[in-house]
C-alpha cells in the first residue's frame, strides 16, 4: 500500500508540474505575440519618421532656395504720451481724503462735552 502511494504521489507531482509547464508555455506565447506586434509597431513607426524626415528635406530645400530678406528686429513702436490728468485727479482725492480723515479723527465729536473726572474724595465711604 505504501509503494502505491508513491506511485500516486509521484503521478500527481508529475501532473502539476505539466499543468504549471503548460501555464508557462501559454504566458511565453503571449508575450512573444504582444513583442511581435511592438516590432512591428516600431517598424511602422520607423518608416512614417523616414518619410517624414524626406518630407522636412524637401521642404528645406525649398525654404533655403527662395530668396528672403536679410533677418533684422523689429521696429519699436511709438509711445505716445498718455493723458496724466487721471493720475493727477486720483492723486488729489486720496491725499483730500487723507485730510478729511485725519480732521475728523483729531477732533471730538460735536454732541460730545467734556465732563470733569469725578474728584477721589466724592463718594468713598
Amino acid at each position: 500500500m505504501r509503494r502505491a502511494w508513491g506511485w500516486i504521489l509521484a503521478l500527481v507531482l508529475v501532473l502539476l508540474l505539466a499543468w504549471a509547464g503548460y501555464g508557462a508555455y501559454q504566458a511565453y506565447r503571449v508575450l512573444a505575440s504582444r513583442v511581435s506586434a511592438l516590432e512591428a509597431q516600431v517598424q511602422a513607426q520607423g518608416e512614417t519618421l523616414k518619410a517624414l524626415s524626406e518630407r522636412l528635406g524637401k521642404v528645406e530645400e525649398e525654404v533655403s532656395k527662395t530668396p528672403a530678406p536679410p533677418i533684422s528686429l523689429p521696429e519699436a513702436p511709438e509711445v505716445s504720451g498718455g493723458a496724466a490728468w487721471p493720475y493727477v485727479a486720483g492723486l488729489l482725492l486720496v491725499l483730500l481724503l487723507a485730510y478729511l480723515l485725519l480732521r475728523f479723527l483729531r477732533t471730538p465729536g460735536k454732541g460730545a462735552k467734556e465732563e470733569a473726572p469725578p474728584s477721589s474724595g466724592e463718594g468713598q465711604a
